[in-house]
């Protein structure tokens, strides 16, 4: 008969120790383990965690890592000419500076993209400041749902409307709360078919884009 292994009581660290030597173990029914928590069993969505050497494991919930990003344009100027053209949206990119250290990931300061770390809500913020010759324009915080196309576009919109034909400045601020998936991208511009341009100097950004989540 093959040798399958062996089930065996030792002392290990001054501690009996039951040892179960086997190659594959399979676990029919419930482990209960020694935790004071929910008499040893953990409450639903916890995970177990080490505590050191001669430590119990125990339950916890687990936390997630905040999202914070908020990228600007510093002392430059900003022209539209070679920014993309996504879904009849002129894609800001170029961002020069965060206003603070990013945290949790995703965000992409060059290209101007936010790239969803995990599943949640997030709050976004866009501010512009530009000077635009077009009847009307809109400012747009783009989400690109789904991870392979066909993409669905979903807006976050503040029009502006010009009662002149001749370069006019434009100022946008607009707030959108979605909830967005792993993987999935934001990007925020202006839905015109004209070129635009912003300025800004010393402490004054012509352009802003933030984010943080609120899970």
């Amino acid at each position: 008969m093959a040798d399958l292994g062996s089930i065996y009581g030792t002392t290990i660290d001054g501690s009996n120790t039951l040892v179960i030597d086997f190659s594959n173990v399979q676990i029919n029914g419930t482990i209960k383990l020694p935790d004071s928590s929910n008499n040893g069993y953990g409450n639903t969505g916890e995970l177990l965690t080490s505590r050191g050497a001669n430590n119990t494991p125990h339950w916890v919930t687990p936390s997630l890592t905040a999202i914070r990003f908020n990228g600007v344009f510093n002392n430059t100027a900003v022209a539209s000419g070679g920014m993309p053209l996504l879904d009849g949206t002129r894609c800001i990119t170029g961002f020069n500076a965060d206003r603070f250290t990013p945290i949790g990931g995703g965000w992409d300061l060059i290209n101007g993209i936010f790239t969803a770390p995990r599943d949640c809500f997030m709050n976004f913020n866009f501010m512009i400041t530009a000077q635009i010759s077009a009847s009307s324009s809109e400012a747009v915080i783009l989400h690109q749902r789904n991870l392979v196309a066909p993409f669905i576009y979903e807006y976050q919109m503040s029009l502006m409307q010009n009662t002149s034909s001749s370069f006019s400045f434009y100022n946008f601020n607009i707030n959108g709360v979605l909830f967005v998936r792993a993987g999935e991208i934001v990007r925020v511009g202006l839905k015109t078919s004209n070129t635009f341009t912003a300025f800004s100097s010393g402490r004054n950004a012509a352009v802003s884009f933030s984010g943080y989540n609120i899970d």
